[in-house]
This record gives structure tokens, C-alpha cells and sequence, in this order.
């Protein structure tokens, strides 16, 4: 379902999205990335694609790579993410 919305463009040549499109898309915080192209009926204006990998690791439970991360996020790592949270309390 294509979305009409009217986008402002400031001084610098920033283009400002409606904070209603914001909230639906999940675009938050100052910056985020966007992806721009050209076509017949104008400027077509996305968000990248998605750069996680969903897999299945040796012990059969889902694992998820994302790029930028040195390691792969697996069950292991999630528990003991709240694990260490909870040592903390």
C-alpha cells in the first residue's frame, strides 16, 4: 500500500518526514539511513533492506547475524545477556 505524504525540505536541503510516518516505519533518534532512487514518476524514497541473517545454529536453535556485529546473536548470548543483567540487580 503505497503512502502520500507531503515532506519538507529545509535550508540545508533536509528532508523532514512527518513525525506520523516516523512512528509507523520505525525511524527514530537524529539519524537514520535511507535509500533514494530515481524513477520515471519521480523520487522513490525506501528503507534499506534488511541486514540480518536468520539461520540455525549446531544446537538447532535459531541464530541471527547482523552486520556490523563480530559475533553471530544465538540463544547462549541472549541468556547470558540476562544473565549478566540480572548479576547486576
Amino acid at each position: 500500500m503505497a503512502i502520500m505524504a507531503k515532506v519538507r525540505v529545509d535550508a540545508q536541503g533536509r528532508l523532514v518526514l512527518p513525525q506520523s510516518l516516523r512512528r509507523r516505519f520505525g525511524i527514530d533518534g537524529r539519524l537514520a539511513e535511507l535509500v533514494a532512487t530515481e524513477t520515471a514518476d519521480g523520487l522513490l524514497i525506501e528503507l534499506p533492506p534488511n541486514r540480518a541473517i536468520l539461520s540455525q545454529a549446531e544446537d538447532g536453535l535459531p541464530e541471527v547475524t547482523i552486520e556490523g556485529l563480530s559475533a553471530p546473536i544465538t540463544n547462549d548470548s541472549v541468556i547470558a545477556g540476562i544473565d549478566a543483567d540480572r548479576a547486576k540487580r
